[in-house]
């Protein structure tokens, strides 16, 4: 049997959980679109002057679907697709949809605060006030440290005969590894660890969205067609186990079933924001 490249695609992809591969064809889908329109970064990117003054709080979540280029895009990808499908998994599709719209806007949030707070001290504040924060990398850090402290805290890394050094050092390697990138963002990749580690300290588990609700959302003829979707995972448990549980490593068994937006902005502040857009 002849090889085909685009049936073992579509093979693979099939086997990765819903809301894993429906992230990984969206962020692929935008890339492709700002590279075609590059306006539509300036437009959805994460500037604290639109969210506070022109009330676009779509931005909290818009930012994290840009990427500037290739690379940004790619690392995004990896490291997603490595740690994605275990949580949602344990999570089920829509809780682990409901964990990702958290995290993302708490980030943006945090984020936003920061620039304000560096713009109030910095002898350059229109710098800050311009700066323009793009990508999917600070979720991702979220995520990876909620992954590692869920699934693989005792876990070590062999580095030589006599080196070994925990898992738990992968985010931080992570997020230095990130700051090569040319624009990168210091503070937005802070960000994603500090709220990945809010969450593994059990600081989130209020908002999560609960089996219940979970379960209601399953059973809505609204969302019967991503119910039946290859890939989509019923819903399992409330909440992962956190630093607060004591055993952060007891595995959860999943149950699988089968035109341009335009801104009321002046001219010059999307042309302030043209040159400080920094990757997230």
């Amino acid at each position: 049997m002849a090889f085909n490249p685009i049936y073992t695609i579509k093979a693979a992809m099939a086997s990765v959980p819903l809301t894993t591969r429906s992230l990984c064809v969206m962020l692929a889908t935008l890339y492709v679109a700002c590279k075609l329109y590059s306006p539509l970064l300036r437009l959805f990117c994460l500037n604290p002057q639109h969210v506070l003054v022109y009330g676009q709080v779509h931005r909290l979540v818009t930012y994290s679907l840009l990427h500037k280029d290739a690379p940004h895009l790619l690392l995004s990808l990896v490291n997603w697709s490595l740690i994605a499908p275990t949580i949602e998994a344990a999570l089920g599709t829509f809780s682990f949809a409901w964990l990702l719209g958290i995290i993302s806007v708490l980030n943006g949030c945090v984020y936003t605060l920061l620039t304000i707070g560096a713009a109030m001290l910095s002898d350059d504040a229109e710098y800050h006030w311009h700066n323009c924060a793009i990508g999917f990398s600070g979720t991702v850090l979220s995520v990876m440290v909620i992954w590692v402290y869920t699934f693989a805290s005792s876990s070590r890394i062999q580095l030589g005969p006599a080196v070994e050094l925990p898992l738990t050092v992968l985010p931080p390697v992570l997020f230095l590894v990130s700051l090569t990138l040319p624009s990168a963002s210091v503070w937005c990749h802070l960000t994603g660890l500090v709220v990945g580690m809010l969450y593994v300290a059990g600081a989130l588990d209020w908002p999560q969205l609960s089996r219940e609700a979970s379960e209601r959302l399953e059973k809505s003829p609204w969302l019967r067609l991503a119910v039946t979707r290859q890939g989509f995972v019923s819903a399992n448990t409330e909440v992962l186990p956190t630093t607060e549980d004591g055993d952060t490593e007891t595995p959860v068994k999943s149950r699988r079933t089968s035109s341009q937006a335009v801104l009321d902005v002046p001219a010059n502040d999307s042309a302030a924001m043209k040159n400080t857009i920094q990757l997230h």
